[in-house]
């Protein structure tokens, strides 16, 4: 896919360029984000409505 291709080449200039930006994920910070999607329902397999492939 050449969308993932350029974002991948992307993040890796942008890690190469600015490594004082890389921060460990810790267990602080998953318990946040496990906080603020506490209750949030996903199913992987299903496909997005048109509308939020635009934004």
């Amino acid at each position: 896919d050449p969308v993932m291709v350029n974002f991948l080449n992307f993040l890796e200039r942008d890690l190469l360029a600015h490594p004082e930006n890389i921060r460990p994920v810790t267990a602080s910070s998953f318990a946040e984000a496990e906080r603020l999607t506490a209750g949030i329902e996903v199913d992987l397999e299903e496909a997005l409505e048109e509308d939020d492939d635009d934004e």
